[in-house]
C-alpha cells in the first residue's frame, strides 16, 4: 500500500493550522478588550459632560449674588450620592458677568480623567 495515496491531513498541517487560529482568537480577544474599555471611556465621558451642562443649568437658574465657587465628591451620573465622580466650580468676576470653570473628575485604569468646561453668565 502507499502511503500517498490514502486522503487526510498531515500532522505539520494539522499543527500550523492549531497556531494560526490561536494567533487568530488571541487577536480577537484583545481587540474585544479594548473595545471594552473604550466604550467605558465613551460612557465616563458622557457622563462627565452631562455633569458639568447640569451645574452649568444650575447656575443659569439661580440667584446671580447666589451664584459661588464649590465641589461635591462621590456623586453619580445623575448627580445623586455614590458615584465615582467628583465635580468642582469655579467662579470669577469678569467685568459685569460671571466666569463658571465646572472640572468633573473620575479615575478610570488607576489615572484620574478630567473635563473642564467653561461659561459666562451675567447679571
Amino acid at each position: 500500500m502507499k502511503l500517498r495515496d490514502e486522503k487526510g491531513f498531515s500532522l505539520i498541517e494539522v499543527l500550523v493550522t492549531i497556531v494560526l487560529v490561536s494567533v487568530t482568537l488571541s487577536a480577537l480577544a484583545t481587540l474585544s478588550a479594548s473595545i471594552i474599555r473604550g466604550s467605558q471611556q465613551s460612557q465616563h465621558v458622557t457622563g462627565s459632560i452631562t455633569l458639568m451642562q447640569d451645574k452649568i443649568e444650575e447656575f443659569k437658574n439661580t440667584a446671580y449674588a447666589s451664584i459661588a465657587t464649590g465641589y461635591e465628591t462621590g456623586i453619580k451620573m445623575d448627580g445623586t450620592a455614590g458615584g465615582p465622580y467628583g465635580r468642582a466650580w469655579t467662579i470669577t468676576t469678569v467685568g459685569d458677568a460671571k466666569q463658571v470653570d465646572v472640572t468633573v473628575t473620575w479615575p478610570f485604569n488607576g489615572v484620574t480623567r478630567t473635563r473642564t468646561m467653561t461659561t459666562i453668565i451675567g447679571q
